[in-house]
């Protein structure tokens, strides 16, 4: 699965490139995760927090003073091993001459984005996943020692602060993780986790249903996911917040599987 991080500031321009990419993917074959930010700063939060694939950014954000390109060359950053894409509406060769080398390579396409261009880029930049065996443990280093704990009896992760917690069906306590949500994401790459809010990733096996958070006005689009786990035969149900931009990417995968 493909974690994407999309900048842009114009919602239609966003729609487009959602809609684009929903057609490549059913193409493809490939799966995605994405999330939109229109700040510079908060691309910058997420960049250092969460691991992704691909970074696809508009190189102007329509009344701001922050520098897109000043983002890609914050030393933290620039560590990351992402693919960074462009889309502009400026003649490339124009565009070569207003940036000064943000990123070690970067590709550039045309906006709007077009489906074969879209196509070919992921093609080329195709990344092999393969599914972890639910049943075969995983190491993870925690604050007790090293622990070994099957995808399956995984709940769910949650970050909280500088630390990520495992909620598992060993024990009531869940395992504390130094590792960011992403690092511990990544060792399952599993197809029945998904990311369900920026701090949290759950197993699709332990959601019970999905509740709308009350009480709530016309406009408040607000849900959250319950959670449920059996501990000593005693059932315990957690509510994690669904987040507002993932969730239309997170039914659409419910109602696959």
């Amino acid at each position: 699965m493909y974690q994407i991080l999309q900048i842009e500031d114009e919602i239609e321009n966003h729609k487009t490139f959602l809609n684009v990419l929903e057609i490549v993917k059913s193409k493809a074959n490939f799966e995605s995760e994405i999330i939109a930010v229109t700040t510079v700063k908060e691309a910058s939060i997420l960049l250092k927090k969460h691991v992704f694939d691909f970074v696809f950014s508009d190189i102007r954000l329509q009344g701001s003073e922050e520098d897109v390109f000043s983002l890609f060359e914050d030393p933290e950053i620039r560590l990351q091993n992402f693919k960074l894409v462009f889309l502009s509406q400026v003649i490339k060769d124009n565009f070569h001459n207003i940036i000064s080398s943000p990123w070690p390579s970067y590709k550039l396409m045309n906006k709007p984005v077009n489906i074969e261009e879209l196509m070919e880029f992921f093609k080329s930049n195709e990344k092999k996943f393969e599914f972890v065996n639910p049943e075969k443990p995983v190491w993870f280093q925690t604050r007790i020692g090293n622990v070994l704990i099957k995808p399956s009896e995984i709940c769910w992760f949650s970050k909280n602060n500088d630390s990520t917690f495992i909620y598992t069906i060993l024990r009531n306590e869940p395992f504390e993780c130094n590792q960011t949500l992403a690092e511990v994401f990544n060792k399952i790459n599993s197809d029945f986790m998904f990311r369900v809010f920026q701090s949290h990733v759950i197993n699709i096996h332990f959601l019970r249903r999905i509740n709308p958070i009350i009480p709530r006005d016309a406009s408040n689009k607000d849900h959250f996911v319950v959670m449920e786990r059996n501990l000593d035969n005693k059932v315990e149900k957690v509510e994690l917040e669904l987040s507002r931009k993932l969730k239309e990417s997170f039914e659409k995968k419910l109602s696959k599987w």
